[in-house]
């Protein structure tokens, strides 16, 4: 038994230092910088500003307002956060702030194609450094259908648009929320998820960081799947949840506050159906624990 713990915490050492240099490498592969190059490429850094090679670090805050109807949102950024709020009006304010030496330059984005409004940073080739973040604020109709976020160095945040919008959200480095989603589909290396879903399709993982959430509805024939490496799982689901449930952890507890029909019991795995089981979920963690509550 020791040997086997010993097993677990030697994994969960070695994953870590794996998730700081994917981390480390994402953030330097997106901004288009190779480490070990810091001072040929001219970074100096004297008092509270950068040198004459990039110019004075400055903070412009700036919105944009977008009237063309569309039915999706796509947000890329590569560093810095990115919250999404519904409201009633009938147009999106895009609000940005860029900080860096080339926060003047650079340039961002909003366009309405094919019924997608799409948003991102434009990096010219000089610019493609991690010196320059952009944080976006943006403000949507709640009719809004479909929201794709992604973000190598950042928090993403979703607010204030009601269950009927399916959501596709990756971070690199930052955590991500949710208040409310369709179907749901959550991504993060580092960084907790957070999350209230009442869809058919449910994907939330994290490599490290801790993943909760609310099951408020699961429709007939969807399927849940939510794993982290290193964290807990708690989540809490409606009084008529209707699945196959499996909850598997390498090193931690489990537990159901549901009344299982158990085919499984373990110290550290617990499977069974609630009701006819015409969904599927399954949760897993390799380091940590597993709660299924009710709500």
């Amino acid at each position: 038994m020791k040997n086997k713990h010993a097993g677990v915490h030697i994994l969960g050492t070695v994953l870590f230092l794996v998730t700081v240099a994917i981390v480390a490498y994402a953030v330097f592969y997106l901004s288009g910088r190779t480490p070990g190059l810091r001072h040929a490429a001219g970074w100096r850094k004297t008092g509270t500003r950068i040198d004459e090679d990039f110019g004075p670090w400055v903070r412009i805050e700036q919105e944009r307002r977008v009237h063309e109807a569309y039915d999706s949102l796509v947000v890329r950024n590569i560093s810095g956060r990115i919250e999404v709020k519904g409201w009633d009006k009938d147009y999106s304010l895009v609000m940005y702030t860029k900080r860096g030496p080339f926060a003047k330059e650079l340039e961002i984005v909003t366009e309405v194609d094919n019924g997608t409004l799409t948003v991102r940073p434009a990096y010219r080739e000089r610019m493609r450094t991690t010196l320059t973040s952009v944080s976006f604020d943006i403000l949507v109709p709640r009719g809004i259908e479909s929201i794709q976020a992604e973000s190598a160095s950042g928090s993403i945040g979703l607010s204030g648009l009601g269950s009927s919008v399916d959501q596709d959200l990756k971070t690199v480095s930052g955590r991500i929320q949710t208040e409310g989603a369709r179907n749901l589909s959550a991504h993060t290396t580092s960084g907790s998820i957070r999350f209230r879903f009442s869809g058919s399709t449910l994907s939330a993982r994290a490599v490290s960081g801790s993943v909760h959430g609310d099951i408020v509805d699961f429709t007939p024939g969807g399927t849940g799947e939510l794993s982290t490496v290193s964290g807990s799982v708690r989540l809490s689901a409606y009084e008529g949840l209707d699945a196959r449930i499996e909850l598997k952890s390498k090193s931690g507890s489990v537990a159901s506050a549901f009344p299982l029909q158990k085919t499984q019991e373990k110290n550290n795995e617990l499977s069974g159906t609630v009701g006819s089981g015409l969904s599927s979920l399954t949760v897993k963690t390799m380091s940590g624990s597993i709660r299924l509550d009710m709500l």
